[in-house]
């Protein structure tokens, strides 16, 4: 009877332990900051440990859900990082703000990394904004959109406009 009793407490550590592992999985609804493969590993080998088949396939469809949000996060932010240049300087060829606005930031779960993200994508729009007001400034300046001549009546005070414009977008 006591070794019944022992080895009911011991499963019940190993449940108590894992679930406690995979709950640190999430803060609410959404995956905790911190949450990497590691810690996804963590969690199924706790939960490979219980003999308890209802309880280990509650806790694995739950790692199961991290996993998935996890996946989508580092795609997204992948994504959104291959708008830029390896430098970050500069946005890709062809990049229009409707491409950026397109990529569901809002659905990456970790609330720190969503904060992050929100505030790049919202800096790319800015960016492509400022990109897009410059060369339509530069492209008034010129005929046939030839920067070789200047357009008819081009006053300097338009050329100091562009010169100012683009100062302010390099800033």
């Amino acid at each position: 009877m006591r070794h019944i009793n022992n080895v009911k407490a011991i499963e019940e550590a190993k449940v108590q332990k894992a679930t406690l592992i995979v709950n640190r999985l999430y803060k609410d609804e959404r995956l905790a900051d911190g949450v990497t493969e590691i810690t996804l590993n963590n969690a199924r080998t706790a939960t490979a440990e219980i003999e308890d088949e209802t309880k280990k396939n509650k806790l694995a469809k739950q790692i199961k859900q991290a996993t998935l949000l996890l996946e989508q996060q580092n795609d997204l932010i992948e994504q959104l990082d291959a708008f830029t240049t390896d430098d970050g300087d500069q946005f890709i060829d062809d990049l229009t703000s409707v491409k950026v606005r397109e990529l569901p930031v809002e659905n990456i779960s970790n609330a720190k990394i969503q904060e992050q993200a929100l505030a790049k994508q919202t800096e790319l729009i800015d960016w492509l904004a400022a990109s897009d007001e410059l060369e339509v400034t530069i492209g008034q300046l010129f005929t046939n959109g030839e920067q070789a001549k200047l357009a008819p009546k081009v006053t300097d005070a338009q050329i100091k406009k562009g010169e100012r414009t683009n100062k302010n977008n390099q800033k």
